[in-house]
């Protein structure tokens, strides 16, 4: 742990997760404009945020590699918050199960960025579902946690229930689309596009509690 502790005293935690963030949304808007370029019909009611992943015009390299270093870079982040709410009397079980969980939700992104949507489907399909399932419940223990060990920033806990209700939200519809229960596909779609961003939303709001809970 000391060696973890000197580290992010070189590196200051927070940080990562203004970059992680940071690379995945000017990433994505890279590759929309890369995708529109030669399909203009590409839109986040008729296709997946996965669909980058196979996308022309290279805004598949771009996506995937995005994809890759975000996820990567998220695992030092979801560390640096785990020893800093530990620090401020989270229970030591339950912040770093919170961990686990966030370790395991990075690895599908970084997965789901390895092997494309079309191009290994059922992988992809499952490191999605990890990712997904893995940031409702991060960003409800976290949320949880924040709003127990903190004073007067309470507020930033709020973020985490939102994205977490959203997220929720979007996999419930997924799920009835496939039972046959008549959501139209614009709908889940679109709330997939919502999900993500709303999570790298509250990636850099948790960027921002970390220097201010520091």
């Amino acid at each position: 742990m000391e060696k973890i502790d000197q580290f992010f005293k070189r590196f200051n935690g927070s940080y990562f997760a203004f970059v992680g963030a940071g690379i995945s949304l000017i990433s994505l808007f890279i590759a929309i404009v890369l995708y529109r370029m030669v399909d203009p019909t590409f839109s986040p009611t008729t296709d997946w945020v996965s669909d980058l992943g196979e996308g022309p015009n290279y805004s598949n390299y771009i996506f995937n590699i995005s994809e890759i270093a975000t996820g990567i870079i998220l695992i030092f982040f979801y560390l640096y918050l785990t020893i800093l709410l530990q620090k401020k009397g989270a229970s030591k079980f339950s912040i770093w199960t919170t961990f686990i969980i966030g370790l395991f939700s990075a690895l599908g992104l970084i997965v789901a960025g390895i092997f494309p949507m079309y191009a290994a489907p059922d992988i992809h399909f499952n490191a999605a579902a990890v990712c997904f399932i893995g940031i409702f419940f991060l960003c409800i223990l976290y949320g949880i946690t924040e709003l127990l060990v903190t004073e007067n920033l309470k507020k930033f806990s709020i973020s985490g229930f939102i994205v977490a209700t959203i997220t929720l939200i979007f996999m419930i519809s997924f799920l009835l689309s496939e039972l046959n229960y008549g959501i139209n596909r614009a709908v889940y779609l679109l709330l997939e596009w919502i999900s993500y961003l709303a999570f790298m939303a509250w990636i850099i709001v948790q960027g921002i509690f970390t220097l201010k809970v520091n």
